[in-house]
Formats: C-alpha cells, structure tokens, sequence
C-alpha cells in the first residue's frame, strides 16, 4: 500500500514539472505573454462598475436613450448613426424615450440632440458652428451638435471611447468628456465615407463611386452638403434613380444615385464648367432623332443621342482631346448639315 503511495505522488510531481504547473495557478487560464489571467472571475463579470457611466452590462442595455419628440432630419440622422455605432458593439436594440415621456425606470439616460431637458438646452448653448460635444453629466450623457457632419464625428468618437471595454459591458469614465469640430474650407465638401474608388475625368473634373450604398445614404449626404454651406441647384427623380446638384463658391457637386446597381456617384469641378441651365423657350422640332454609338477602343459605353430639335446629347464620350465623338458626327451627318 505504502510503495502504491509512492507512486501515485512520483507521478502527480512528475506532472505538474511537466506542464509547467503549480498548486496555487491550477484551473486558472493564463495569458502565455503577460502571464495574467485572460478571464475574469464569476463575480468580477457579474458585478457593476458604478463609479462608471453604464450603458450596456450583463449582455442588456440599463441605460435609455432620450431623444427630441419631433427630431430634425439631421437629428434623425445623428440618432440612427448613434443606433448603428452602439448596436454594432452589443449586438442589441436600442431602447429610445422621446423627452415627452417618463424615464423614472432607467438609472442611467443618453440624451441625444436639443431635449427640453436642461443639460442639453446647456450643452447647445455652449455649441459655436460645425462643433459638436459628448459629455457625463451624473447620470446623464448629453449629446449636442451643430451640423451633421459635427454630429456623425462625434458619435464616432464616442463609439471608438466605448470599443475598449468587453465582457459584454459598454460604458465610459465618469468624467467622461470630448469634442469634435468639423472644419472645411471654402469650397470644399463632407467626405463621403466607405468610398470604392475614384476617377481623374480630366479638365479638373473628379468623380469618386461608392458601391453599395442606398437611398438612405444619397439623402443623408444632400442634407450635409446643405449643412456645410452648399446650395442646392437642382434635383430630380426618375424611376428610383435620384439626381442632385449643389454649389459653393467656385465648386459644383453633382451626386446622384442608381438604384440598378444601388450605387452613388459624386462628381465635383469648377463651377465655370457646369452645364448650362435647361431650355425653356420653344424649339422647332423637325430634325429626325437616333441614337448612334461611339466606337470604343476598351471600355466605356459612348452614345450620341440627336434629339428632334436637331440637339445632340453624348454620353460617355472619351477623354479631352479625343476625337471620336467628332468623327462619329462627321460620319452620322447628312450632307449639307453643319456639325
């Protein structure tokens, strides 16, 4: 019995030198780098840092998010910005309360745009132009922005605040406290963000494409066009197909989005170089209209288009200093007509 002894002890030593083990760090996962340990026990995870701002704890939201009764369209868009950010990290709903309405149940409250409540009618009085802010106050965080693309760079910044934290928490510092200032220069425009690629079309003409993109998109970028101190020109519907056109200084932008292939274009250049306004007057029609492709040496589509004013539309139609359009026309002419 004793010699069974023996052995029974040589072998647990004999294992624990092994794997490299000891009694007191037995069934406690290590990192191999730091040599902390990378689990939390059952009652750190289960208990509540109070000292913080708590959003999201145990895998549920315990915070509401308080928003304006009737929301502007651009607190609208800084709302579903915030919705996506949060939700992208919990995985969870948000729980919204209009300022209308009681929030007796939450212990803590996000307040997002100009609330009747008094911290954000303080944190808008405090707001100067393309500036937004996030800030705890108590129980409270006060969200307030000027502007969209404030608003959207501030809900950003939070969001990237709110990333560090896991074990399905989402909370910030009691101090908690940032800024954000969007700052464009004259004639510039809002960057369009998950941008798939851009075009030199020549004659300081830009267009940048975003595949896709959606309806919700096209429209949000238009409102902070106009909010960054654009002006809107023109804009049209056709068939699900949205086009619009804003100016600013000495710049155009051109944005329009294909619902075919659910894409959004934005093409931008000198003002000096922007199509003429439409016809109004009346034009005599007796010309006989076709359509004619362009010969294309690789890509591109290339049409002329004659209307039966005697008009030409080309589309697509090359690059500065080509002159296929030209030959095209040239060769589509009857004799005697002047191109």
């Amino acid at each position: 019995m004793k010699r069974i002894f023996l052995l029974c002890t040589a072998a647990l030593v004999l294992l624990l030198v092994l794997t490299g083990c000891n009694t007191e760090t037995l069934g406690e996962p290590t990192d191999t780098v730091t040599g902390e340990d990378t689990e939390r026990s059952t009652e750190e995870k289960k208990s509540m840092d109070n000292s913080k701002f708590n959003i999201f704890f145990d895998k549920n939201y315990i915070c509401a998010v308080v928003i304006p009764a009737e929301p502007s369209p651009i607190e609208e868009m800084v709302i579903g910005e915030l919705e996506i950010a949060i939700m992208g990290q919990t995985g969870k709903v948000l729980s919204f309360v209009s300022d209308s309405e009681s929030t007796d149940g939450y212990d803590n409250v996000i307040l997002v745009g100009n609330t009747k409540h008094r911290e954000s009618k303080d944190a808008y009085t405090a707001l100067s132009a393309n500036t937004a802010s996030a800030e705890v106050k108590g129980n409270k965080l006060v969200i307030a922005f000027s502007g969209l693309s404030a608003g959207k760079g501030i809900v950003k910044t939070l969001s990237n605040a709110l990333r560090a934290d896991v074990y399905g928490t989402a909370r910030l510092e009691a101090d908690y406290k940032e800024s954000y200032t969007s700052m464009l220069e004259d004639g510039s425009a809002p960057k369009f963000e998950y941008a798939t690629g851009s075009m030199d079309c020549g004659a300081d003409t830009n267009m940048k494409y975003f595949a896709i993109s959606s309806v919700v998109e096209f429209e949000s970028y238009c409102v902070e066009l106009l909010d960054t101190g654009f002006e809107k020109i023109s804009e049209r519907e056709e068939k699900g197909n949205l086009f619009a056109t804003f100016t600013k200084g000495e710049k155009y932008y051109y944005v329009y989005y294909t619902r075919s292939t659910n894409d959004i274009r934005i093409i931008s250049g000198d003002i000096s170089t922007l199509a003429a306004a439409d016809y109004t007057e009346e034009l005599e029609c007796d010309k006989e209209p076709y359509i004619a492709s362009i010969p294309q040496p690789a890509m591109g589509q290339g049409y002329i288009l004659r209307l039966p004013d005697g008009r030409y539309l080309i589309h697509d139609g090359g690059y500065e200093g080509d002159d296929r359009v030209y030959k095209a026309l040239r060769k589509l002419q009857p004799e005697g007509d002047i191109v």
